[in-house]
């Protein structure tokens, strides 16, 4: 089964979400970043206000609903402000996933703030130390907190998620980090995400990455936590046999799903490619281990196919709940 649909064919049902690609620039430049090559590749081929409204509208009339400003660090691009006033005025729904530098600023987010529904921060960390490490951009998590605050003092509150890649380096602060920000009054969803084998974190990926064992060990308390202060806990690119009793918090139950357009490379030509993505399992594959599980293809979309080569299926296991479950 394949996770991509491309513009070769016509989108399998309707799609309503837009991720839609802006930047390849970064104001940061993490350890673990995904998407460091495909950056690499295409900072010199910066989208024009032009190209983006021209998306944006388009894929409005398709039918898209909600778009998603990724990065790179959208923010970053000259005519974000522009570009995310445009997409209002055209009915999206809006979200944007940043490290919160810019936000930090009162004059950039006075103006963004009023027009984003919903905003990802990624937080590395519960401090400095750690955040700014992984970041490779000291005085970034002071930056985060200062973001933060004048969320939570805006005058309209946007849904606030956080993601959290996990690497050896802030493992073992990720329990305090979850706690951290749960004490927060604008966060309400806590992403926890395995690093994902691509880019800077594929050509360091044993240097980076955490056993999925040890992540499913650790993921009751963590729901435990946020729970207890209401907030809600998931975790990406990890198995569902492998979240133990937390299995009801894998982001694969609740992913949708969504048409991508980035940059692209076609016969020689860099233009802008239309991707439909209809599950959460990009690089991801089933191991032998899988072939009888009930819930693959179903509710759980495997291991990433790296993490595989290296370590292999012993932690993996066949689905032993009822069905009923779902």
């Amino acid at each position: 089964m394949t996770d991509f649909q491309t513009t070769v064919g016509a989108p399998k049902r309707p799609v309503k979400r837009l991720e839609f690609h802006m930047s390849y620039v970064c104001n940061q430049d993490c350890v673990f970043c995904s998407e460091s090559v495909r950056m690499r590749q295409y900072q010199k081929h910066p989208l024009s206000y032009k190209e983006m409204i021209e998306t944006v509208t388009r894929k409005r009339r398709e039918g898209c609903e909600h778009i998603t400003f990724v990065g790179g660090e959208p923010t970053v691009h000259p005519d974000f402000l522009k570009l995310l006033s445009a997409s209002k005025r055209l009915g999206y729904a809006t979200l944007l996933i940043t490290n919160g530098v810019k936000l930090s600023e009162e004059a950039f987010s006075a103006k963004a703030l009023p027009l984003l529904d919903e905003i990802v921060l990624s937080v590395h960390g519960s401090n400095s130390k750690v955040h700014d490490d992984l970041a490779q951009a000291p005085g970034s998590f002071e930056k985060l907190w200062k973001a933060l605050e004048l969320i939570e003092k805006s005058e309209k509150k946007p849904f606030v998620l956080t993601n959290t890649v996990v690497t050896q380096k802030n493992f073992g602060d990720l329990e305090k980090t979850i706690d951290v920000l749960t004490r927060r009054p604008a966060v309400r969803h806590c992403l926890i995400s395995n690093l994902a084998p691509d880019g800077n974190a594929l050509s360091r990926y044993l240097e980076q990455v955490v056993k999925i064992e040890e992540l499913g060990r650790l993921a009751p308390r963590l729901v435990n936590l946020g729970q207890r202060r209401g907030k809600i806990i998931r975790f990406f690119g990890i198995p569902l046999c492998s979240l133990g009793e937390a299995w009801e918090s894998s982001n694969d139950l609740y992913w949708d799903s969504r048409t991508n357009v980035e940059r692209a490379t076609s016969h020689g030509q860099v233009a802008l490619e239309d991707t439909w993505n209809y599950t959460p399992q990009r690089m991801r594959f089933f191991p032998d281990v899988c072939a009888s599980c009930p819930v693959r293809e179903k509710k759980c979309w495997g291991v990433f196919r790296a993490y595989h080569k290296h370590f292999g299926e012993s932690e993996l296991r066949v689905w032993e709940a009822s069905l009923s479950h779902f």
